[in-house]
């Protein structure tokens, strides 16, 4: 995969999720994440099986409209709840990426599971950005969310580049280290650190939120994993061919799908999201 493509392409992407995460009222922002969340779900339903086109649109559909119903009904204290259910789905996901390291489990045996972890994988985060962006300091928030992952992304990739040695996952996911996880899980820390500075939190807040900083980022690196899991299982190296030099949209979000439920739920419990 090219740097330069790569490069060209984030670029300009995270710009305008940061010019839209800004500057979009609620409302539009949730949809124009249910459109992304939508994009994913095509490529998931290929992933899960599911290659024929109107079964595949059906999938799409399906989504949507629980999606829409949830996000047309449902309280930020209902979306938090669900959030955690989301939470406890990724710590059984890291426990199948484990097992799955060490040959004990192979999802390429269970189409049917790939299909509903299709949905307990995308509409979390739907769910999730879309009550954090209406809650107060909304706009902030999200924002602080994808520069923990960005962040943590890059460091990842640069330190796995320059200093990895050990593989973290070599059946899941040859080309990440260990190296390039505690580059991340430091990058986060410090930029919990620095938000905390910048919004004068106290010593004890500040703590906190560094730490919820690690937790989002480790989440970031499940959600990573998982996406890889699923992608051997289907026999292919990118989820879609949408984005130059980097795949499709799935390639994109895997880790903030896992990063945005475990953000809303640590806010929640901190006493920051009401």
């Amino acid at each position: 995969m090219s740097l330069n493509a790569r490069i060209a392409t984030a670029v300009p992407l995270a710009a305008v999720c940061a010019a839209a995460v800004y500057f979009l009222p609620s409302p539009v922002l949730a949809a124009g994440i249910g459109g992304i969340v939508m994009l994913g779900a095509w490529e998931w339903a290929a992933l899960a099986g599911i290659s024929a086109a109107p079964a595949r649109s059906g999938y799409v559909a399906m989504l949507l409209a629980l999606g829409g119903a949830l996000l047309g009904t449902a309280d930020a204290t209902v979306v938090t709840r669900l959030a955690i259910g989301a939470v406890i789905f990724w710590a059984c996901a890291l426990l199948l990426i484990v097992a799955t390291e060490r040959g004990r489990f192979s999802l390429q045996r269970w189409p049917r599971f790939r299909v509903l972890c299709g949905v307990l994988v995308l509409l979390p985060p739907w769910l999730s950005l879309s009550v954090l962006h209406a809650g107060p300091q909304g706009a902030m928030q999200v924002l602080l969310l994808l520069i923990l992952v960005w962040g943590a992304d890059i460091a990842a990739y640069v330190a796995g580049r320059a200093w990895g040695r050990r593989r973290l996952s070599p059946a899941v996911s040859p080309g990440k280290s260990w190296e390039g996880v505690w580059a991340a899980l430091i990058a986060g820390a410090v930029l919990g650190v620095l938000f905390g500075v910048a919004q004068n939190l106290p010593v004890p807040g500040m703590i906190r939120f560094a730490l919820l900083a690690g937790m989002t980022v480790a989440a970031s690196i499940v959600g990573d994993l998982f996406e890889s899991m699923v992608k051997r299982s289907a026999n292919v190296k990118d989820s879609g061919t949408l984005l130059p030099g980097h795949g499709g949209i799935l390639d994109r979000i895997d880790s903030v799908t896992a990063a945005a439920p475990i953000y809303l739920v640590g806010l929640h419990f901190a006493g920051s999201q009401s």
